[in-house]
C-alpha cells in the first residue's frame, strides 16, 4: 500500500479504514503521515463511539514522536480515566513524547503519582515497548511506587475485569 493510498484511507467516511491506516503507519513508522494522523484524531475523538481508532491514533502519535500531540495527549492523562484503552495509550505517549531521550524516566514517575490504573498501565508500559534503561535512582523509585500497585483504589473490585466485591 502506497503512502497515497494510506492517507486516503485515514481520510475514509469508515472507522476500519482509519484504524487500518492508523495501524500501517504506526508499523511502518511513517513519519511523513504524522500531521495528517493528527489532523485524523482531532476529527476522530470528536466521535465517543469510535474509541478503538482514537487509542491507535494516540499510540502512534506517540510512536512516532509527534510533539505537536503532547497537549492533547496530556489533557487525555489528566482526565485519569481508570479501566479505558484510549488513557492507557495516552499515558504510553505521553511518556514518550515528553521524556528527554530513552534513560528519562521522569515523565514515568509524575503519572506514577498522580495516575488512575489506566494512567500507570501505560507508563509502565512505555518502559516496556521502548525498553527504557533509566538510571539506577529512578528504577529504584519506580518499584517502591510501584510495589502494591495491586493495591490501587481503582483496581480494587475490578480483577480480571470484573466488577464487584473479592471473593473471601
Amino acid at each position: 500500500m502506497t503512502v497515497e493510498e494510506i492517507k486516503e484511507k485515514l481520510l475514509s467516511k469508515k472507522s476500519a479504514d482509519r484504524l487500518s491506516a492508523t495501524k500501517r503507519i504506526s508499523k511502518e513508522n511513517i513519519l511523513a503521515l504524522a500531521g495528517e494522523l493528527f489532523a485524523a484524531y482531532t476529527k476522530e475523538k470528536q466521535d465517543k463511539r469510535t474509541w478503538e481508532p482514537q487509542s491507535e491514533m494516540v499510540k502512534a502519535l506517540g510512536l512516532l514522536n509527534y510533539k505537536p500531540a503532547l497537549a492533547d495527549i496530556e489533557r487525555i492523562v489528566r482526565d485519569n480515566i481508570p479501566h479505558d484503552m484510549i488513557t492507557i495509550n495516552a499515558a504510553t505517549a505521553f511518556v514518550q513524547l515528553k521524556r528527554k531521550n530513552i534513560h528519562d524516566a521522569q515523565p514515568v514517575l509524575e503519572l506514577l503519582n498522580f495516575g488512575s490504573t489506566s494512567v500507570i498501565c501505560g507508563a509502565l508500559k512505555a518502559l516496556a515497548i521502548d525498553k527504557m534503561l533509566p538510571p539506577k535512582i529512578e528504577i529504584e523509585e519506580i518499584l517502591k511506587i510501584s510495589w502494591d500497585i495491586n493495591k490501587h483504589k481503582d483496581r480494587i473490585g475490578h480483577e480480571f475485569g470484573l466488577v464487584g466485591g473479592r471473593i473471601t
